[in-house]
């Protein structure tokens, strides 16, 4: 099994290389060919003293990559959106899948072109400007590890709700959820 220090440090190499989008894949084939994360890293695993709540749990963040583990419970939001910067994903449980967006003229989303299916332990790579959405599916629990080569708190980003493109820079989310309605509390 894998650290998340060593895991977050081998990205962070890949990243600064000649090829990283391919050598993340092979550092993510690796990590799951050695079991994935070691329990104490784990941030959703119930025997921590206090595991982490909802979805999204990161794992490391920098100038190079960002790593995010993403469970299927509660399921995470899902709406087409584009990175800005190369994603490699492995899933370690369950089903996901991932269908992959055209962009129409304008700022209105085309139709889904490609979805495919992965299973655990497979790696599937999205390049920097690929819309995408990604979905848990079936009965069993999924989770997924994301390595954005980037960082995403510098790059700005799009999500599409409702068809309709909008940009979001300044922020660390993943994934990109749909807008959160503010309220006036101002009574």
């Amino acid at each position: 099994m894998t650290s998340v220090a060593t895991l977050a440090e081998r990205l962070r190499r890949a990243a600064a290389g000649a090829d990283p989008l391919r050598d993340a894949a092979v550092v993510l084939s690796e990590f799951l060919d050695d079991g994935g994360l070691e329990p104490v890293d784990d941030p959703f695993h119930p025997a921590r003293r206090e595991p982490a709540a909802g979805s999204v749990a990161r794992l490391a963040a920098g100038p190079e990559s960002t790593v995010v583990l993403i469970r299927s419970t509660p399921p995470p939001p899902s709406v087409p959106q584009c990175h800005g910067v190369p994603v490699t994903v492995a899933l370690l449980a369950g089903r996901l899948v991932i269908e992959v967006f055209n962009e129409d003229s304008g700022d209105e989303l085309g139709t889904a072109e490609h979805t495919a299916e992965v299973g655990a332990g497979d790696v599937y790579v999205l390049d920097a400007d690929v819309i995408h959405r990604l979905r848990f599916v079936g009965d069993a629990p999924g989770v997924a590890l994301h390595a954005a080569l980037g960082d995403l708190r510098a790059v700005p980003r799009s999500r599409w709700v409702d068809g309709r493109r909008q940009v979001v820079e300044g922020s660390g989310d993943y994934p990109l959820g749909e807008p959160v309605e503010e309220t006036d509390s101002s009574g």
